[in-house]
């Protein structure tokens, strides 16, 4: 549970959001998951089988809701990050590093 309240406080923190990049989530549960995926006031339900990922989530940032758990869980993407989803709850795992147009990366922003 550190783990999701470190990343609701790194999300916060004001990381710039970029159009062009998007989120991946893993399942890493045992057991077939479902996300609703809440973006520009619409939602969308996916399920994810065990060890499935998904990729192209939340290109302008979004909230991600796991269903089925009591304390309603919910983690703030803004269009890099990783999440996954074990013990039945949501991870930021770290961000895809971002790439200029010649696809090398660039520097951190200050």
């Amino acid at each position: 549970m550190a783990r999701f309240a470190g990343a609701i406080a790194l999300m916060m923190a004001g990381l710039p959001s970029v159009g062009a990049l998007a989120s991946s989530v893993t399942n890493n549960d045992a057991e077939d998951r479902q996300i609703t995926i809440i973006e520009d006031n619409q939602q969308n339900q996916i399920s994810l089988k065990p060890g499935e990922r998904i990729d192209g989530v939340c290109l302008k940032g979004c909230i991600l809701r796991l269903e089925g758990v009591e304390d309603g869980q919910y983690i703030l993407v803004e269009g890099t990050e990783i999440v996954s989803i074990e013990d039945s709850v949501l991870f930021y795992d770290g961000a895809e590093k971002r790439r200029n147009e010649d696809g090398e990366s660039e520097p951190p922003t200050k």
